[in-house]
C-alpha cells in the first residue's frame, strides 16, 4: 500500500512540475515520464515487502525520506527545470552558505542595552 502511494507522490510531483511546460503529447508520454518512477516504486515495494515483518521502520522511514526528497525537489525542479542532485549540490555549496553569512539578523538582546545607553553617532563625511 505504501508504494502505491510513493507512486501517487511521483505523478503528483511530475503533475506539478509539467503543468506549465510545452509537453509533447503521444501514446508514450506517460511512460517516457514516469517509467523511473515506476521503477522506484517497485524497488521500494520489494524493500518493503522484504523488511514489513521484523523492521516495519525500515520502510516508514524510506518512504518518508523518498517523500521528503520528492517534496523538496519539486520547486526546484520548477524553477530550474531540472532534479536536484548531488553534483548540483556539492556546486552549490559556496554560493548557498554565502547569504547566510551576509545577510542581516536581527540585533540582539545584548545590542538592544548598548543601543539604550549610548546616542546614535552622525558620521561626517
Amino acid at each position: 500500500m505504501k508504494a502505491i502511494s510513493l507512486l501517487w507522490v511521483f505523478v503528483l510531483a511530475k503533475v506539478l512540475v509539467l503543468v506549465h511546460r510545452d509537453v509533447p503529447l503521444s501514446l508514450y508520454t506517460p511512460w517516457a515520464y514516469l517509467w523511473q518512477d515506476v521503477v522506484v516504486a517497485f524497488l521500494f515495494a520489494a524493500l518493503d515487502g522484504s523488511t514489513r515483518r521484523k523492521r516495519p521502520w525500515i520502510g516508514w522511514s524510506a518512504y518518508a525520506l523518498i517523500v521528503l526528497y520528492v517534496a523538496v525537489n519539486v520547486p526546484i525542479a520548477c524553477t530550474l527545470a531540472t532534479p536536484l542532485t548531488w553534483p548540483m549540490l556539492r556546486a552549490a555549496r559556496g554560493p548557498s552558505a554565502t547569504p547566510s553569512r551576509t545577510t542581516p539578523r536581527p540585533p540582539t538582546p545584548s545590542a538592544w542595552r548598548r543601543s539604550w545607553r549610548q546616542p546614535p553617532r552622525c558620521r561626517r563625511r
